[in-house]
């Protein structure tokens, strides 16, 4: 199952009022203006978009394995 798909399950079995919480907290981290959120210049039809793509290269066996990029960046960022 694709991490957009577990998302959206998680997200279905939810209470509506924390569904709400956890979307409004989204939407701003999402927005934040801070230079670190490399997502906040992205409109909602080009950050669907980013998904949509990602999800497709998980379907079509492209992406890592969460454990070796996990690895891989702790090694480059010298926490290993």
């Amino acid at each position: 199952m694709s991490t957009i798909a577990e998302t959206m399950a998680i997200m279905e079995n939810m209470p509506e009022a924390t569904r709400k919480q956890v979307l409004s907290f989204a939407r701003y981290k999402l927005r934040a203006s801070k230079p670190s959120n490399p997502s906040a210049s992205f409109s909602d039809d080009e950050l669907v978009s980013i998904l949509e793509h990602s999800d497709a290269e998980y379907h079509d066996g492209k992406a890592m394995d969460m454990k070796k990029a996990i690895l891989e960046a702790r090694k480059m960022h010298g926490f290993i």
